[in-house]
């Protein structure tokens, strides 16, 4: 566990950093693209928005056209695999998933931790596959879980 993202939390839980300041300090703490897995931190985080910027940089922000994003994703996959076991699901993360596993040079260390996630947590299993079959989304050969 990372003790910086904690202690981060345990200064937002306590009002320790000025209002004027969160958004800043939240683009710091984002950018290292770690999550934390005690629920009293997470929920301190995501009260002040981490989890929507945290989001934006595993989701939103990674180039997928360059033939090398699989480094950045395998580099993360804890990250990725930790944001999808505690967050809610939405259409773009599944698309994301589903997408990326789909090309010829898929994240193979997300794959792995994905699949140990969706094995041992059945919940999240179905909220994944409910998404991805409810828009039409493949879902990728390397997850026989998802099967």
């Amino acid at each position: 566990m990372n003790n910086y993202l904690k202690i981060f939390a345990s200064m937002l839980r306590n009002k320790l950093i000025p209002d004027t300041e969160v958004a800043e300090a939240i683009t710091l703490f984002v950018s290292k693209k770690e999550f934390v897995n005690d629920p009293v931190d997470r929920q301190a985080l995501i009260d002040n928005g981490y989890d929507k910027e945290l989001y934006k940089k595993l989701f939103v922000e990674p180039n997928r056209e360059y033939y090398k994003v699989w480094e950045e994703i395998n580099s993360f996959s804890g990250t990725y695999r930790q944001y999808i076991e505690f967050m809610p699901l939405t259409k773009e993360v599944v698309e994301f998933v589903c997408t990326e596993l789909a090309k010829s040079y898929n994240p193979y260390f997300l794959a792995q931790t994905l699949e140990d996630l969706f094995t041992k947590n059945m919940v999240k299993k179905q909220e994944f596959k409910d998404i991805a079959a409810a828009e039409g989304i493949t879902l990728p050969s390397n997850l026989p879980s998802l099967a």
